[in-house]
C-alpha cells in the first residue's frame, strides 16, 4: 500500500481512539441514558474490533513476527 494510504488509515485509526477514549469518560463521569450507553459500548466494541484487526494486518505484513 502507498504511505500516504497507509499514514491517513493511522490517523483515521488514532481519531476513532481518541473519540471512543472520551465517550467512555463521559459515561463514567455523567450519567448517561441507557439507549446512549448501548451505542457507545457498540462504538467501543468495534473500535477494538479494528485494533485488533489493525494489530494482525501489522503482524501479517512484518517480516520479524517475534519482534
Amino acid at each position: 500500500m502507498n504511505k500516504k494510504v497507509i499514514n491517513v488509515s493511522r490517523a483515521i485509526l488514532s481519531l476513532i481512539i481518541i473519540i471512543d477514549i472520551i465517550l467512555i469518560s463521559l459515561t463514567l463521569i455523567f450519567d448517561v441514558p441507557n439507549d446512549i450507553y448501548q451505542k457507545i459500548i457498540l462504538f467501543d466494541i468495534v473500535t477494538c474490533i479494528l485494533l485488533l484487526f489493525d494489530f494482525f494486518m501489522g503482524m501479517f505484513k512484518s517480516d520479524d513476527r517475534k519482534q
